[in-house]
C-alpha cells in the first residue's frame, strides 16, 4: 500500500529512512535519559536520608565513645 505524502520531489526512500531511523534514536535516548533521571533522583533521595540518619545520630551520640563506634561501624559496614 503507498500514500502519497506530498513531499518534495528531492526527498529519496533513503532519506525518509534515515529521518526515520534518527527519530527511532531521539526517542530512544529520550526515554533512557528519563530513566538515568529517574534514578538520579531515587540515589540522590537515599543519600539524602542517609545523611541526615548519620548526622542525627552523631549528634545524638555526643561524646560517648560506644555510641560512636556503634554508627561508625554501621555508616562502614563490620569487616568481621
Amino acid at each position: 500500500m503507498s500514500f502519497d505524502l506530498n513531499l518534495p520531489v528531492w526527498i529519496t526512500k533513503d532519506d525518509l529512512s534515515e529521518c526515520k531511523e534518527r527519530d527511532r534514536l531521539l526517542l530512544k535516548s529520550q526515554k533512557t535519559e528519563r530513566e538515568g533521571d529517574k534514578r538520579n533522583r531515587v540515589v540522590n533521595f537515599r543519600n539524602s536520608l542517609k545523611c541526615t540518619y548519620f548526622k542525627s545520630a552523631f549528634a545524638e551520640a555526643g561524646h560517648d565513645q560506644k555510641k560512636l563506634w556503634k554508627i561508625v561501624k554501621q555508616l562502614f559496614g563490620n569487616p568481621k
